[in-house]
């Protein structure tokens, strides 16, 4: 995926540079009344718009996953960004340049010219190469390494399912977690990954993305359960039509179109969000550290006086989706 992330890159920054040439090319004859040129002005402005453009984007969270991508959600998200980074283009770079406009007319002209353009531009480069990701899902072409839970007749009939559906919405079934007991289910061509005790290192080992559950209502035990682990796990997760009752109202859904399954929304942080969090909790650490270093000093001297054993240890805990990592402590 990493050639279709540098492809979206590679056209919303020609979209962006566009966008900034088209405007140029309308300030010059509309705004200023002089022939237009390709000057040295021109060439930098189309660099610094271009890498504020792809910094917004990075931001966003545009670019973290280029297959899950809908028509309807990247014009959703085109029309935002667009927004908010025309704003931010116009206080930065045009409203201070006064001796260039006759009056506020232009400046509103110029950036409805600036988002009409770019917004054009980077919805059509950006429709292109959705419609060719999205036709490669339906034909199979990509999907989503996903796993079937349940117990053997609501298995076989979901595989039957996916198998059957004319277009396809991109999952690649790795094998299947039988509920009921850890035996093979006859008829059907799926690997038995193994039991839901090994349901975080089946994950991890077979590198998996979605889950599809599938068990009947008459045997809900340890649903609730199941689904947290999974979404601990950062795993997509879709359930059967016949549990959407029963989760109605605790969770948040929305239905898949052309598949009789509905998807559980997780309520997650954006990129930005996460970058912020991030940022912060670092500051926060780097600050507690400096402040409590004459305590943890002191430490470091008492302890060795009073037991034995190093001043430090390590022990293991459980962290993103599942991976081990050991903690510092005295």
């Amino acid at each position: 995926m990493i050639i279709e992330k540098v492809k979206r890159i590679i056209f919303d920054l020609l979209a962006a540079g566009s966008a900034w040439l088209i405007f140029f090319y309308y300030r010059k004859k509309t705004i200023e009344g002089i022939s237009f040129e390709v000057t040295e002005t021109l060439i930098i402005g189309i660099l610094v718009v271009s890498v504020f453009w792809g910094t917004l984007y990075t931001l966003a969270g545009t670019y973290i996953e280029v297959r899950r991508v809908s028509r309807l959600n990247e014009l959703q998200s085109t029309i935002t960004q667009t927004l908010i980074g025309c704003l931010i283009i116009f206080f930065a770079l045009i409203i201070d340049d006064i001796e260039n406009y006759k009056n506020y007319k232009y400046y509103y002209q110029s950036l409805g010219v600036l988002m009409i353009s770019h917004f054009s531009l980077t919805f059509f480069m950006r429709y292109l190469v959705t419609s060719r990701m999205v036709h490669k899902i339906h034909n199979r072409e990509i999907g989503f390494r996903t796993i079937l839970i349940g117990d053997p007749a609501t298995i076989i009939n979901t595989q039957k399912l996916l198998e059957n559906m004319q277009r396809s919405e991109g999952n690649k079934i790795m094998g299947y977690i039988n509920t009921q007991d850890n035996q093979d289910i006859s008829n059907i061509n799926l690997k038995n990954l193994g039991t839901l005790d090994e349901l975080e290192n089946i994950i991890i080992t077979h590198k998996i993305e979605e889950a599809i559950i599938t068990v009947n209502n008459s045997k809900l035990k340890n649903i609730n359960s199941i689904i947290n682990r999974l979404i601990y796990l950062d795993i997509i997760t879709k359930i059967t039509p016949n549990l959407a009752d029963f989760f109605a109202g605790k969770v948040k859904m929305k239905s898949l179109y052309n598949m009789s399954l509905i998807e559980i929304q997780q309520i997650k942080m954006s990129f930005f969000e996460t970058c912020l969090k991030r940022t912060i909790d670092i500051v926060l650490s780097i600050t507690a550290i400096i402040l409590l270093s004459p305590i943890m000093l002191l430490m470091c001297i008492i302890i060795p006086l009073t037991s034995q054993g190093p001043i430090f240890y390590l022990q293991e805990r459980i962290g993103h989706k599942g991976l081990f990592f050991n903690i510092i402590k005295f």
